[in-house]
């Protein structure tokens, strides 16, 4: 006779075993970590997932503590805080910290926490899934740059506010608080930095290519993770310079544009060697493709808003250039002709000093209408380039004091006192004799114009640093207001006022006066107040 409780007895163990064995099959099979904690944080179950996650095999992991096997200590009062919420039987976990594998490297995981209940309800452990979301969140952060980088060139005008943006972004990376882009100019073998942050080092001024780092990488095309003995080795080797302070670590990636380079970018730490590897210069490669875009739409866009400037500009010049021919030089020219026409019909009627006042107005318009020649031929070749910038060694006190005895009856009619610190006929400088002549007439012959009788005008100067002279010249004359300064070197806005003994103008001096100032590498300054006179300066390379 069969005992039927037998049968069943054997077959619950017979299901028991398969159920275990699904279980295990499940644990061991399962692309998620699967690990089991006792009270203790001790691991007491480590599936092949977590192994190949975390790198620890179970043997290895087996009794260990989270706390010392993949939490590192950045994380741990936060996992500590986690824990305790576990065994307190709070229901299930979800989190994501940094981990740290067998290897030592920092990882991102999701987690999933379960407390374990035993039948009386009581937690004897923790049962967790893990996943390795490294990859995933850098893959994301990457595209996220990426559609950021190409926003810009979209949403930023400035280039300058386009490489801070750059920078922002690489920082959200990876560490970059020492970081700047290098520019290349193959045409003149040239290589600038219009972007650089430093903790030690100033921002380089543009150069030839030398045998930096920098110059390395747009040599050869190659991206370089470069520590502190790969850099001794290089520098042993006659390939690269030190340039700055020696840094602990160094990665530079080349920016191309068609594969041709156009730039590098870089980042490096002083103190700190393991701050850049393998992974943060993929990084950088990844996002370079999509700078280098960026930064030379930039530059383009730039370059063709500086030439529709230019454009604008000469057909300004051109404007003037005919509203001078067309008025300003006419004008004269009716005023010479109806004095000289008084002259040759009237002059038997006229008295000695009629006669004298007619010729002194002749002498006066044709003196201005030769001047007006004259700044009109020097501008216009200026303009179109065909004015010889040649530099010599002159003395700038003899020029000068020419210049005062050439305007001294100008200044006489109007019992104009000219005072000068200009004695010395030692204080030489280095410039275009012609233009600085030119330009010393227009501004002497306007302060003239602009001061009443009686008046005076200073022409002193001050050495800079040993290497400059700044030249002063200021009146007691009518003063410009703020408002209308701007408008004295404007192409485009006519801006020409009669002088105290209505002495008339075209405005044409002073653009003549800033072109030859800019052409010496300065800038021709104002300084007035209406009604308070005002002073005009600008600097000379001293011999």
């Amino acid at each position: 006779m069969i005992d039927s409780r037998n049968n069943k007895t054997i077959e619950s163990v017979d299901a028991i075993d398969e159920n275990l064995l699904r279980h295990e099959l499940h644990f061991n099979q399962a692309l998620l970590g699967i690990i089991e904690w006792d009270i203790e944080f001790r691991v007491i179950r480590w599936n092949p997932a977590a192994e190949r996650i975390f790198g620890y095999s179970q043997n290895e992991s087996m009794g260990k503590t989270a706390l010392d096997l993949i939490i590192p200590d950045s994380a741990k009062s936060v996992v500590s805080d986690i824990w305790k919420k576990l065994l307190a039987s709070e229901g299930g976990m979800r989190s994501t910290n940094e981990n740290v594998t067998k290897e030592g490297k920092i990882i991102l995981c999701d987690w999933y926490n379960t407390p374990l209940v035993n039948e009386n309800g009581n937690v004897i452990g923790v049962s967790s899934f893990v996943e390795d979301i490294t990859e995933n969140v850098k893959a994301q952060k990457i595209q996220s740059a990426l559609y950021q980088i190409s926003e810009l060139v979209q949403t930023i005008d400035d280039i300058n506010q386009l490489y801070e943006k750059i920078h922002q972004i690489v920082s959200k990376l990876m560490k970059a608080d020492n970081f700047y882009i290098a520019l290349y100019d193959e045409e003149n073998e040239i290589i600038s930095f219009p972007y650089f942050v430093d903790e030690f080092d100033s921002p380089p001024e543009p150069c030839k290519l030398g045998k930096g780092l920098t110059e390395y990488v747009i040599k050869t095309g190659q991206n370089m993770l470069v520590d502190a003995d790969l850099d001794l080795k290089l520098r042993k080797q006659g390939v690269t310079d030190l340039i700055g302070p020696p840094s602990e670590i160094w990665l530079g990636v080349s920016l191309k544009v068609k594969n041709k380079p156009i730039g590098v970018i870089v980042v490096q730490d002083y103190n700190d060697g393991s701050t850049y590897g393998e992974e943060e210069k993929q990084l950088l490669t990844y996002v370079s493709e999509q700078i280098a875009s960026a930064i030379n739409k930039k530059k383009d866009e730039a370059a063709l808003k500086k030439y529709s400037e230019e454009l604008k500009e000469l057909n300004a010049n051109k404007d003037k250039f005919f509203s001078i021919l067309a008025h300003d030089l006419r004008s004269p020219f009716h005023g010479l002709q109806g004095l000289a026409s008084i002259l040759k019909t009237e002059f038997e009627k006229l008295s000695k000093e009629e006669i004298n006042a007619y010729i002194n107005e002749i002498d006066s318009a044709t003196s201005n209408l030769f001047n007006l020649i004259e700044n009109l031929l020097d501008w216009s070749r200026i303009q179109t380039g065909k004015f010889d910038f040649s530099l010599k060694q002159f003395s700038i006190d003899q020029l000068i004091n020419d210049i005062k005895i050439a305007l001294k009856h100008s200044a006489g009619l109007k019992a104009i006192v000219i005072k000068s610190e200009f004695t010395d006929e030692n204080l030489m400088v280095e410039a275009d004799e012609a233009m600085i002549r030119s330009l010393m007439h227009n501004l002497l012959s306007n302060a003239i114009k602009f001061t009443p009788k009686n008046g005076k005008i200073e022409i002193y100067y001050d050495i800079a640093n040993g290497e400059f002279i700044e030249i002063f010249i200021r009146d007691s004359g009518v003063g410009i207001s703020k408002y209308n300064i701007p408008k004295l070197f404007r192409i485009d806005e006519s801006y020409s006022t009669p002088g105290t003994n209505k002495e008339k103008g075209t405005g044409l001096g002073l653009l003549l006066c800033r072109e030859i100032v800019e052409k010496h590498g300065s800038q021709l300054k104002v300084e007035s107040e209406l009604g308070n006179g005002s002073c005009f300066s600008f600097k000379l390379k001293l011999a």
